[in-house]
């Protein structure tokens, strides 16, 4: 798979690649740059913390966000480099509300 360079990560990625989902882990693997917004650090940090596992699920939260930069959620943030950044990975996967990552194979052979 090609790198696309740069890609924002959202609170489903991020679960989608500590699932191991192959596609998002390559994708994110293969990455230049990765972009979190502050939001989906808030997110994730509440996730660990209510979680069954908050010790071992915070620690995985900070080890990932140490690779990332964080981004502060203003007009920038929300209306240019998010939309830009995302859009430019599409090639690779894409995003379709309330099934997760799936690959660009047809619906049903993704095998995720």
């Amino acid at each position: 798979m090609k790198a696309s360079g740069n890609i924002a990560v959202d609170s489903n990625a991020f679960i989608a690649y500590r699932a191991g989902n192959a596609r998002v882990s390559a994708a994110i693997e293969g990455s230049v740059v990765l972009f979190m917004p502050a939001m989906v650090l808030g997110e994730l940090e509440y996730g660990a913390l209510n979680s069954t596992r908050p010790a071992d699920n915070e620690k995985a939260v900070r080890e990932f966000t140490d690779q990332c930069i964080i981004m502060a959620v203003d007009i920038l943030c929300t209306t240019e480099i998010v939309p830009r950044t995302r859009i430019s990975t599409v090639s690779q996967l894409q995003w379709k509300r309330g099934h997760g990552w799936v690959t660009d194979e047809p619906e049903g052979q993704s095998g995720s």
